[in-house]
């Protein structure tokens, strides 16, 4: 799925994920969130893009206030 409207199409970060897809699942267990919700009108494709985007993000936040994250297999930072 592209982004087409976008304003930021560019990341300009380090690759946390190592371009492999994570799961809302992995978001939580990764960051300690409780709970994660996906309206039920979101298709895969867009809950796909959504996690890689929320994922990149709280790896930025994690990364700029030096937090130890959890990490699973799948992923590594």
């Amino acid at each position: 799925m592209q982004l087409s409207n976008f304003k930021y199409k560019t990341r300009k970060a380090p690759d946390y994920r190592h371009g492999e897809q994570v799961s809302f699942l992995d978001i939580k267990d990764t960051f300690g969130i409780g709970s994660i919700r996906v309206g039920s009108w979101v298709n895969s494709e867009e809950k796909d893009l959504a996690a890689n985007l929320i994922f990149d993000s709280l790896a930025d936040l994690a990364f700029f206030l030096a937090f130890q994250l959890r990490l699973s297999a799948c992923v590594a930072i």
